[in-house]
């Protein structure tokens, strides 16, 4: 799934399975294509991808705080190697655009300008991601930490583009991989409860119209009714955990508003 332009800004991922944990929720690649390059890692299964929805998220809303007007004008190599001077280098400077060491990675860290590395594994290779609002615009400047100096220069995507346009990818990606992600949940919910179901109809413990009941209750999404409760509690206690589990899916989360 590609939301965007890839020659001038996108977001791609793909995702291999979607998980519950609300901290990880799918296994996924993760890319952002930043004129026409790719930053990120598209290998299936990648990364788990809780830290960069979450990121995509605050991008979203602080919409319109990503200031450093003292960069506005400094060029995107210039940015890029004052960045990783201040906070990857053994070699500090002792002067950033008229700011101290300490100033400047704090105006970078505490306006938000930093979308990546965002703590997923997909930015692992050393890809990084700046972004600023700029009046009714955006900038964007990705290059990747390369082991010297002299071969920054070469990694380095810069992109001016208008902030209504970059926010409605931004959003439109969040959107999509949101209800990619909950159909990946409804279609595991109903492979376990089919399986489950087959394993309760073998066991010979329920009659078929309670199982379908189930089946249903459970594909669904649905918790099941206290009576049902009852019954696991006692012709089917070795089977509760299972059915808890099912009843988990697909999880109830605002992911998609």
């Amino acid at each position: 799934m590609t939301v965007g332009d890839c020659c001038i800004f996108a977001i791609e991922s793909k995702i291999t399975d979607a998980v519950e944990s609300l901290s990880q929720l799918a296994l996924s690649s993760f890319v952002i294509h930043v004129s026409g390059r790719a930053f990120g890692v598209r290998e299936p299964g990648a990364s788990m991808l809780g830290c960069s929805f979450n990121e995509v998220e605050h991008r979203l809303q602080r919409r319109g705080t990503h200031l450093l007007p003292t960069l506005t004008d400094v060029a995107a190599a210039d940015v890029a190697a004052a960045y990783l001077d201040a906070i990857y280098r053994d070699n500090p400077r002792t002067d950033y655009f008229g700011l101290s060491q300490h100033r400047f990675t704090d105006a970078l860290q505490s306006s938000g300008s930093i979308w990546a590395p965002d703590g997923d594994e997909a930015f692992d290779a050393g890809s990084h991601i700046l972004q600023f609002d700029v009046g009714s615009r955006v900038r964007i400047v990705a290059f990747l930490n390369t082991e010297s100096p002299d071969d920054l220069s070469g990694t380095i995507s810069e992109e001016w583009m208008d902030a209504d346009l970059f926010y409605a990818i931004v959003s439109g990606w969040k959107t999509l991989f949101a209800i990619e992600r909950a159909s990946r949940m409804k279609a595991k919910t109903r492979s376990l409860a089919a399986a489950f179901i087959i394993k309760l109809r073998r066991q010979a413990v329920f009659e078929e119209a309670q199982l379908l009941q189930l089946a249903d209750c459970l594909t669904a999404g649905r918790h099941a009714s206290t009576r049902w409760m009852e019954l696991w509690a006692t012709s089917a206690r070795p089977l509760r955990g299972e059915i808890t589990q099912l009843n988990k899916f697909p999880p109830r989360d605002n992911l998609e508003q």
